[in-house]
């Protein structure tokens, strides 16, 4: 079983999240996202400083958030390079699906995590049967190294009674 391999990582540290490019790319969209009041725009190009630092790129057809918080748009490019991103906000028991092709023998990342109180599933599928990720703090993670090149369905589900803004990473 290709998933059978997934090595799920749970994220470690006092807020428990690692370190890692992909917890910073998420933890950056998230304060971004939930600022209000005069500190508003300081946290969010601060947030848009990081995701240009690590190279996070909105997904194709997704809002640049890092843009919009600077001010500017980026030159056009033909694919997203490096992480990719996307905020979307969900219906209570709304879903997200995404399809994208992970290489095999490199290291795969999914994040996703609500902005608000948002109640989240993230689920993956190589074709041989979905498997949820392991959720903690609002936030969901799966972490592997695919055996093969294959394009992996996601899907990203907001599990609460409530609308809530999400948003998720593609590493």
């Amino acid at each position: 079983m290709k998933l059978a391999a997934i090595v799920l990582l749970l994220a470690t540290g006092a807020a428990g999240h690692s370190d890692e490019p992909v917890d910073r790319i998420t933890d950056a969209l998230v304060r971004g996202l939930s600022a209000s009041g005069p500190a508003r725009v300081a946290t969010r190009r601060h947030a848009a400083a990081i995701l240009n630092g690590e190279g996070a790129r909105a997904m194709p057809g997704g809002e640049n958030i890092a843009a919009s918080w600077n001010g500017r748009q980026p030159p056009y490019r033909t694919r997203v390079l490096g992480p990719a991103y996307r905020a979307v906000t969900l219906a209570p028991g709304g879903a997200l699906h995404l399809e994208q092709t992970f290489l095999a023998g490199q290291r795969a990342q999914i994040v996703a995590a609500a902005v608000g109180r948002g109640a989240i599933e993230l689920t993956v599928d190589e074709g041989e049967g979905r498997r949820s990720c392991p959720t903690q703090n609002r936030r969901a993670r799966c972490d592997w190294i695919p055996t093969a090149t294959t394009r992996i369905s996601i899907d990203l589900y907001n599990r609460a009674a409530a609308a809530d803004r999400f948003v998720i990473i593609l590493r």
